[in-house]
Protein backbone atom coordinates (compact mmCIF):
# COMPACT_ATOMS: atom_id res chain seq x y z
CA UNK A 1 0.00 0.00 0.00
CA UNK A 2 2.81 2.41 0.55
CA UNK A 3 4.28 1.36 -2.84
CA UNK A 4 0.87 2.51 -3.91
CA UNK A 5 0.71 5.82 -2.10
CA UNK A 6 4.22 6.13 -3.62
CA UNK A 7 3.16 6.28 -6.90
CA UNK A 8 -0.06 7.77 -6.83
CA UNK A 9 1.94 11.01 -5.56
CA UNK A 10 5.01 10.51 -8.10
CA UNK A 11 2.29 10.66 -10.58
CA UNK A 12 0.63 13.40 -9.01
CA UNK A 13 4.25 15.40 -8.62
CA UNK A 14 4.42 14.71 -12.57
CA UNK A 15 1.11 15.67 -13.20
CA UNK A 16 1.86 18.78 -11.58
CA UNK A 17 5.24 19.33 -13.42
CA UNK A 18 3.45 18.94 -16.51
CA UNK A 19 0.56 21.27 -15.62
CA UNK A 20 3.18 23.94 -14.25
CA UNK A 21 5.66 23.48 -17.64
CA UNK A 22 2.01 24.18 -19.45
CA UNK A 23 1.07 27.03 -17.47
CA UNK A 24 4.94 28.74 -18.45
CA UNK A 25 4.41 27.64 -21.67
CA UNK A 26 0.76 29.02 -21.71
CA UNK A 27 2.22 32.64 -19.89
CA UNK A 28 5.00 32.87 -22.05
CA UNK A 29 2.77 33.06 -24.93
CA UNK A 30 0.10 35.53 -23.00
CA UNK A 31 3.30 37.40 -22.78
CA UNK A 32 4.43 37.06 -26.03
CA UNK A 33 1.10 37.96 -27.42
CA UNK A 34 0.56 41.00 -25.59
CA UNK A 35 3.63 42.51 -26.80
CA UNK A 36 2.77 41.35 -30.65
CA UNK A 37 -0.91 43.57 -29.28
CA UNK A 38 0.63 46.16 -28.24
CA UNK A 39 3.17 46.65 -31.09
CA UNK A 40 -0.07 46.45 -33.38
CA UNK A 41 -1.31 49.18 -31.46
CA UNK A 42 1.64 51.52 -31.25
CA UNK A 43 1.43 50.74 -34.92
CA UNK A 44 -2.21 51.21 -35.44
CA UNK A 45 -1.97 54.56 -33.31
CA UNK A 46 1.02 55.95 -35.67
CA UNK A 47 -1.04 55.08 -38.82
CA UNK A 48 -3.88 57.03 -36.99
CA UNK A 49 -1.59 60.31 -36.61
CA UNK A 50 -0.55 59.94 -39.96
CA UNK A 51 -4.20 60.30 -41.35
CA UNK A 52 -4.70 62.60 -38.96
CA UNK A 53 -1.89 64.86 -40.35
CA UNK A 54 -2.91 64.08 -43.83
CA UNK A 55 -6.38 65.31 -43.17
CA UNK A 56 -4.77 68.50 -41.75
CA UNK A 57 -2.61 69.26 -44.30
CA UNK A 58 -5.36 68.41 -46.85
CA UNK A 59 -7.76 71.14 -45.04
CA UNK A 60 -4.87 73.79 -45.07
CA UNK A 61 -4.76 73.15 -48.92
CA UNK A 62 -8.00 73.68 -49.15
CA UNK A 63 -8.31 76.83 -47.24
CA UNK A 64 -5.46 78.57 -49.29
CA UNK A 65 -7.25 77.54 -52.61
CA UNK A 66 -10.17 79.17 -51.19
CA UNK A 67 -8.14 81.95 -49.93
CA UNK A 68 -6.84 82.39 -54.10
CA UNK A 69 -9.80 81.71 -55.44
CA UNK A 70 -11.49 84.62 -53.16
CA UNK A 71 -8.31 86.88 -54.41
CA UNK A 72 -9.01 86.15 -57.84
CA UNK A 73 -12.53 86.79 -57.43
CA UNK A 74 -11.51 90.01 -56.09
CA UNK A 75 -8.47 90.79 -58.98
CA UNK A 76 -10.91 89.91 -61.77
CA UNK A 77 -13.71 92.65 -60.04
CA UNK A 78 -10.80 95.20 -59.87
CA UNK A 79 -9.83 93.99 -63.79
CA UNK A 80 -13.46 94.27 -65.06
CA UNK A 81 -13.95 97.58 -63.46
CA UNK A 82 -10.71 99.10 -64.81
CA UNK A 83 -11.70 98.05 -68.37
CA UNK A 84 -15.02 99.43 -67.99
CA UNK A 85 -13.10 102.67 -66.51
CA UNK A 86 -10.88 102.47 -69.84
CA UNK A 87 -13.59 101.89 -72.24
CA UNK A 88 -15.52 104.56 -70.88
CA UNK A 89 -12.41 106.84 -71.29
CA UNK A 90 -11.64 105.63 -74.62
CA UNK A 91 -15.30 105.95 -76.09
CA UNK A 92 -15.25 109.49 -74.76
CA UNK A 93 -11.71 110.42 -76.41
CA UNK A 94 -13.09 108.37 -79.68
CA UNK A 95 -16.33 110.70 -79.45
CA UNK A 96 -13.95 114.34 -78.87
CA UNK A 97 -12.37 113.52 -81.73
CA UNK A 98 -15.00 112.78 -84.20
CA UNK A 99 -16.54 116.02 -82.87
CA UNK A 100 -12.76 117.65 -83.27
CA UNK A 101 -12.89 116.27 -86.67
CA UNK A 102 -16.03 116.88 -87.92
CA UNK A 103 -15.75 121.20 -86.16
CA UNK A 104 -12.38 121.06 -88.55
CA UNK A 105 -14.12 119.89 -91.50
CA UNK A 106 -16.49 122.11 -91.06
CA UNK A 107 -14.28 125.00 -90.56
CA UNK A 108 -12.38 123.26 -94.04
CA UNK A 109 -16.02 123.91 -95.70
CA UNK A 110 -16.71 127.16 -94.86
CA UNK A 111 -12.99 128.42 -94.89
CA UNK A 112 -13.65 126.80 -98.77
CA UNK A 113 -17.01 128.24 -99.56
CA UNK A 114 -15.69 132.07 -98.27
CA UNK A 115 -12.53 131.51 -100.70
CA UNK A 116 -15.46 130.90 -103.15
CA UNK A 117 -17.27 133.78 -102.70
CA UNK A 118 -14.41 135.46 -102.00
CA UNK A 119 -12.90 134.61 -105.53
Amino acid sequence: EMVDLREKLDHGASELAEASQRALAAGAEKTRLMAESEDKSKALQEADNMVQKMRDELSEMKQALVDKDTEVAELNDKLEAEVGRLTSALEDKTNAMEEAVKTHTDQDAAASERAGKDA
